[in-house]
């Protein structure tokens, strides 16, 4: 899954990692990481999970200027929490 989180920030400049943190979504497995970093002369904060179901991999990702992050972090937070994995 480290492999998978460097794949979603290519672009990316400057990449500083805030957190990065093995959790659980919906009772499986995921990584989750917050870093900042740049992208067009822009500062950004970008918060993702990445869920390994099975051969199935899901990723939840918000990116937003890092001056608004914490205003929509709350929001984000509350999407991933409604996750929820339906078996096939």
């Amino acid at each position: 899954m480290e492999m998978l989180g460097q794949l979603l920030v290519l672009g990316i400049t400057g990449k500083k990692i805030i957190s990065k943190n093995p959790v659980l979504i919906d009772n499986q497995d995921a990584l989750h990481m917050i870093l900042a970093g740049e992208m067009d002369d822009c500062r950004l904060t970008i918060d993702s999970y990445i869920v390994r179901i099975g051969d199935k991999v899901y990723d939840l990702v918000c990116w937003a200027p890092s001056g608004s992050f914490n205003q929509i972090q709350a929001d984000f937070e509350d999407m991933v929490r409604s996750f929820h994995y339906i078996k096939d």
